[in-house]
């Protein structure tokens, strides 16, 4: 997939996002296919870090392509009751 720019036209692209929609192994397949992925973007390494927190994990969709992965877990505030990612 090309990498977008700052000049690319992407008002007839159709995005869609995903949260929560992906396995482990789904997971890894696509992270594959970034060229400047890292450890630190696996599903083991954000489970292993932050064993007591909500991860929640995000694929951003180009039509049949994914365009982009984040993953953000959540720590609960003594003060308010919600998370913080």
């Amino acid at each position: 997939m090309k990498p977008l720019s700052n000049t690319d036209d992407v008002s007839s692209r159709r995005f869609r996002l995903e949260v929560d929609r992906v396995s482990r192994d789904e997971w890894s397949t696509h992270l594959a296919k970034f060229k400047d992925a890292n450890f630190a973007q696996t599903w083991d390494y954000e489970s292993i870090l932050y064993p007591r927190r909500k991860i929640a994990r995000l694929l951003l969709w180009d039509g049949d392509e994914v365009a982009g992965m984040t993953q953000a877990s959540f720590r609960m505030t003594p003060v308010l009751p919600r998370g913080v990612a």
